[in-house]
């Protein structure tokens, strides 16, 4: 999760599809992480929420488990951890390239 100093928008990410499974007071989160691995699927997905009109919208799916979102001080991109993949990703806010996402 990362907040945008400019505007207020909440960035943040979303692993994977499959519900982690809850051990007594915890969650195991390994597990939905080896499911995900092993079945080959890219569900995870990088969101935005809009505090003032309390409306959330997805940016970018097929991330294969989206694992850490931080915007840079201007706003004009997002680095994204793609885990099982293990490389970083970039979201373009603004510009030719808004709404790409990059591979670093």
């Amino acid at each position: 999760v990362d907040i945008g100093s400019k505007s207020g928008m909440v960035y943040f990410s979303d692993a994977t599809d499959i519900v982690s499974e809850q051990e007594g007071k915890t969650w195991d989160v390994l597990h939905g992480y080896l499911l995900d691995f092993m079945r080959s699927k890219r569900t995870g997905r990088l969101l935005r929420y809009d505090p003032v009109r309390n409306k959330v919208e997805v940016l970018a799916s097929n991330i294969w488990f989206a694992n850490g979102v931080a915007v840079n001080e201007e706003e004009t991109f997002l680095m994204i951890s793609e885990t099982s993949m293990g490389r970083l990703l970039k979201f373009n806010l603004v510009g030719p390239d808004q709404g790409k996402l990059e591979i670093l």
